[in-house]
């Protein structure tokens, strides 16, 4: 009887263990999968320097006229140096001001704000140097350096701007790294004089050292 009883038992707890298996079943395992995105660290700048441009031909239009600069050949060219013993990156900004109007109409006035128009990252190493001339800003710009026979270099002026950077999980590079300075020469027309003979309106140089504006800001 002891025997009987126990296989009756043994056979329903097996019918229990099956039955609840078929209602609850075992979930698949999965193996998760993790994507990592590496996120650039944002670049922060320091130091900031804006050095004038003024380049080409400012035509002669008579005594009416209302110039924005003399006429004659203008020509710029700025000087960077690095007076640390460390490489300083920096990005360069060119901002045209008073572009032509549409089809070679006269500029357009009225104080209108104008964004930068070309950017270019640069490095220079410990104690380094560079010059940025008139050609390297109507390159950026895309302005033709050689004109077309018979016409006159473009006239152009504005800023060249130097902003001083450092990627934010590096180390803060030194205060006021560069040495900025601007070089400008201006030579008037050749025309006749007082006698008929052809006299030139002289020639100018001037030099500018421009300082550092501690602005720091997300570029």
């Amino acid at each position: 009887m002891t025997l009987k009883r126990t296989s009756i038992m043994f056979a329903v707890l097996c019918a229990a263990l099956l039955g609840a298996m078929l209602a609850h079943p075992q979930e698949k395992q999965t193996t998760a999968t993790t994507n990592t995105t590496t996120i650039a660290p944002q670049l922060q700048s320091t130091d900031t320097y804006a050095a004038k441009f003024i380049c080409g031909v400012q035509q002669d239009n008579g005594a009416a006229a209302i110039y924005d600069a003399q006429p004659g050949s203008y020509s710029s060219k700025v000087n960077v140096h690095n007076n640390t013993g460390q490489s300083i990156n920096f990005r360069k900004k060119i901002i045209w001001l008073l572009k032509p109007g549409p089809q070679g109409q006269p500029p357009i006035y009225n104080e209108q704000p104008t964004s930068p128009q070309a950017t270019k990252f640069d490095t220079l190493n410990g104690d380094q140097a560079l010059e940025v001339v008139c050609r390297d800003i109507y390159g950026m710009l895309g302005l033709p350096v050689v004109p077309p026979p018979s016409q006159a270099v473009q006239y152009a002026e504005g800023f060249v701007i130097f902003e001083v950077y450092y990627p934010q999980n590096a180390p803060k590079p030194p205060g006021d790294p560069l040495d900025v300075e601007g070089i400008y020469t201006y030579r008037g027309f050749q025309g006749p004089g007082s006698t008929g003979q052809t006299q030139c309106c002289g020639v100018s140089i001037n030099v500018v050292t421009y300082q550092a504006k501690h602005n720091a800001h997300l570029l």
